[in-house]
């Protein structure tokens, strides 16, 4: 039911309406009322891979964050396999957003979120205006500033010169 755009030079767009994501046999993890991915195309026909994402944008949408005792397995062995690199994003634009994690009691709405260079181990900027909700005992609106570094290896997330202006 999702409307699908595409322009395929200079580089590959591809915009989606209405789209969700889920895994299959499992609830849906997100929704969004509209995705526009941009990559380039001479590394996809060169190299057979996305190597860069020149612009990601996402709208309109949820995301619901679970936990799972189980990761679901391909039924292939990928031992053997050559290891791809993971993609960079150069503009990562998330508008109109909300997060929801059920099992920390969490909501947070971003009104706008964006980063510029988005690569694993490598800092990144970004800016985030929007509101979050921790419980019943924390509220907060507010735009934040910042120098974020994702571990792959590790999966954590480090911040550096974090600037928040609360709004309340």
């Amino acid at each position: 039911r999702s409307e699908l755009g595409w322009r395929y030079w200079p580089p590959i767009a591809i915009e989606v309406s209405d789209v969700g994501i889920a895994v299959k046999g499992a609830d849906e993890l997100a929704r969004f009322g509209q995705m526009q991915v941009d990559v380039d195309l001479l590394p996809l026909l060169t190299q057979g891979h996305i190597i860069d994402i020149n612009r990601l944008q996402l709208t309109g949408g949820r995301i619901l964050v679970t936990e799972s005792e189980a990761t679901p397995s391909t039924g292939t062995d990928t031992s053997a396999s050559e290891t791809i690199p993971l993609p960079t994003v150069h503009e990562l634009s998330i508008r109109q957003v909300s997060v929801t994690v059920p099992a920390a009691d969490l909501e947070v709405s971003v009104t706008d979120f964006s980063t510029n260079r988005l690569a694993a181990d490598s800092p990144f900027d970004f800016t985030w205006r929007g509101d979050a909700r921790f419980g019943e005992t924390l509220q907060l609106t507010a735009d934040a500033t910042g120098r974020l570094l994702y571990f792959s290896e590790t999966g954590r997330i480090r911040f550096d010169d974090l600037l928040v202006d609360r709004k309340s």
